[in-house]
């Protein structure tokens, strides 16, 4: 029998991003979309922590992420590695280079300008129309100073000291059109040994639902190896 699928969501969308995954997966496992807690408390590794204390506790999961959710994925990976059977990582990496911290830094303190709405307007710009309202409404809680603090957080994130410990088969995704994340994804895919990359066709930063049709057969292919 499969172990949960669990799949974590990015800073623009809530669990309801991962819709198209829950009706292609559960009719055949459990596929469990918890809502990361993305304040101005949020840590990668106590996330990492609680994610797997709450989905299911003590068992072996399949585990899913984009972007953020990535993020939160591989430290779980790195601190648990014997929690994950496989790990999909979307849009991640193990650090950030400079000129990105540089502009996660401006992007930052750009939010400082910026009302409320108008930065959860944004957040959800890159998604798709038929899901951009329910993206909105999962994000209404985020703030300025959340936003700020989740991309300071983004910024010292690193694991590259610890990527011996994922030894667990790994999938890099990332969308065809997401030139900003594709060299990224890349030398992710280099540094985590025997990690495989494939780039989605037709698929931006939330290739999940970009490309869902694609996304799904990549992913279901990889668990079921």
């Amino acid at each position: 029998m499969s172990p949960p699928l669990v799949l974590l969501h990015g800073l623009g969308t809530g669990p309801s991003g991962w819709q198209p995954q829950v009706n292609a997966f559960s009719p055949s496992r459990t596929v469990i979309t918890p809502a990361l807690r993305l304040d101005t408390g949020f840590d990668f590794g106590a996330e990492a922590r609680r994610v797997l204390a709450d989905v299911a506790p003590g068992s072996t999961i399949d585990l899913c992420g984009l972007s953020l959710g990535a993020l939160v994925a591989l430290r779980a990976a790195v601190d648990e590695p014997e929690r994950i059977r496989r790990l999909a990582l979307s849009a991640g990496f193990a650090s950030l280079p400079r000129p990105h911290a540089l502009l996660q830094l401006a992007l930052g303190n750009a939010t400082r300008l910026m009302p409320a709405r108008v930065l959860r307007g944004q957040l959800a710009a890159g998604i798709p129309e038929a899901h951009r309202e329910t993206a909105r409404l999962e994000t209404a809680e985020l703030d300025g100073r959340a936003i700020r603090h989740l991309f300071r957080e983004g910024r010292r994130f690193d694991v590259r000291a610890r990527l011996e410990r994922v030894t667990m088969p790994v999938l890099v995704l990332v969308g065809a059109d997401d030139w900003a994340n594709q060299r990224l994804s890349r030398k992710l895919a280099d540094q985590i040994p025997g990690a495989r990359l494939e780039l989605i066709p037709g698929a931006g930063h939330v290739a999940n639902l970009d490309a869902p049709d694609a996304f799904n057969e990549a992913l279901r292919s990889f668990l079921d190896a």
